[in-house]
C-alpha cells in the first residue's frame, strides 16, 4: 500500500487497516503520509527551526528541561549534544 500511496489514499480499505492496527517497523512513514507532512513541511519551511529557536532563549520550562537531562542523564551518548534531534 506504501508504494501505491496514490491508490489507497482515503480508501476504505486504508481506514480499515489503519483501524486493525499499523506495522511499528512502519508507523512513521505511514503517519507522515496520513498527515501529508511532506506539504506541511514545504509550506512551513524554517518555522519549526525559528520556533525552536525562540523556545531555547525565552521558555522557562525548556531551561529547567535543559537542565534537568543534564543532571539525570550527564554521561548518556544521546545528550551529549544538548540541542541535538535526541
Amino acid at each position: 500500500m506504501l508504494r501505491d500511496w496514490g491508490q489507497y489514499q482515503g480508501s476504505k480499505k486504508m481506514h480499515k487497516r489503519v483501524f486493525k492496527g499499523i506495522p511499528p517497523q512502519v508507523q512513521g512513514r505511514v503517519w507522515s503520509l496520513l498527515l501529508g507532512l511532506e506539504k506541511v513541511k514545504a509550506e512551513n519551511e524554517g518555522k519549526y527551526e525559528r520556533m525552536k529557536e525562540q523556545a531555547r532563549l525565552f521558555s522557562q520550562d525548556i531551561k529547567q528541561i535543559n537542565q534537568d537531562v543534564n543532571q539525570t542523564f550527564r554521561n548518556h551518548i544521546m545528550f551529549w549534544n544538548r540541542d541535538g534531534i535526541k
